[in-house]
């Protein structure tokens, strides 16, 4: 599918994902923009983010309408958390961080709400992709999403919102430190087994081998996707996209703009 990568690990097999370049890093820029550089600042607006998001909620799972709709006038801003580019979905060259919908009454809490959420939508866009992907291949396997980094370890409120975006479980494996390569180690262990079985086994066979060497998940923390959180973060992502599509046809204008900058400054350094 178009906005995922797809890797070819042999005759019978690929791989297919997706990649962001800002997520945790993302987080880091919005609290040192905000100056929360101590502990004690960031955990306070964390808890305000946490009342946002708890109010938000609520407002969707009673269907006070009302109340979401005040809640929504209150913090909606819209981002695109392209700060070191965009490689999945759209891999646009020139892509640039974008914030829709500031006011002079936006809230710390709130900027650093949007930001989080920016980041967990473009992880949606890329899991939707790869949820299409399976059932093209008619998988029956629930999917869930094993976590791995500091960022998921200690942002629980950031876990959850991944959960209800997604609408898939969130698993931290407390034996998972480098999920990455981890898999890559899988991928490894298969292909050599593989080459113990003929080359003419069937695909079945094969997908028995690649099967045995999933390892068993040891789960540390799980956050479970709530239904009426998933609704709204549907709406957002619809948003997001839409914003993301609109500003689009700027990125190459501020990329050239950049290079005319870059250029000028080094002919004056000459």
């Amino acid at each position: 599918l178009q906005g995922l990568f797809c890797y070819r690990i042999d005759k019978s097999h690929v791989l297919i994902g997706g990649a962001l370049t800002d997520g945790g890093s993302a987080v880091e820029w919005a609290r040192q923009f905000l100056n929360l550089h101590s502990d004690c600042a960031f955990m306070d607006c964390m808890d305000q983010v946490q009342a946002l998001v708890n109010e938000e909620y609520e407002a969707a799972a009673t269907s006070d309408n009302e109340h979401l709709s005040k809640s929504k006038g209150a913090q909606e801003l819209v981002v695109a958390p392209f700060l070191s580019g965009e490689r999945s979905t759209g891999f646009r060259d020139g892509a640039t961080g974008a914030v829709l919908g500031l006011t002079r009454g936006t809230t710390s809490a709130e900027f650093f709400k949007s930001v989080l959420e920016g980041c967990a939508l473009r992880l949606k866009a890329v899991l939707d992709l790869i949820i299409a992907s399976r059932y093209e291949q008619a998988s029956s396997v629930t999917p869930v999403i094993i976590a791995s980094g500091k960022a998921m370890e200690n942002n629980d409120l950031w876990r959850q919102m991944i959960a209800d975006s997604s609408g898939l479980r969130v698993i931290f494996d407390k034996d998972t430190e480098e999920a990455t390569i981890r898999g890559a180690a899988q991928l490894v262990a298969f292909a050599l087994q593989a080459t113990k079985i003929s080359s003419s086994s069937s695909p079945d066979v094969q997908t028995f081998i690649l099967s045995s060497q999933e390892e068993e998940i040891h789960p540390f923390k799980t956050s479970e996707p709530r239904l009426a959180a998933t609704a709204f973060y549907r709406e957002k992502a619809l948003a997001q996209n839409a914003f993301i599509s609109a500003i689009a046809p700027l990125f190459s204008i501020t990329s050239l703009s950049g290079e005319r900058i870059d250029q000028l400054s080094n002919n004056k350094n000459k």
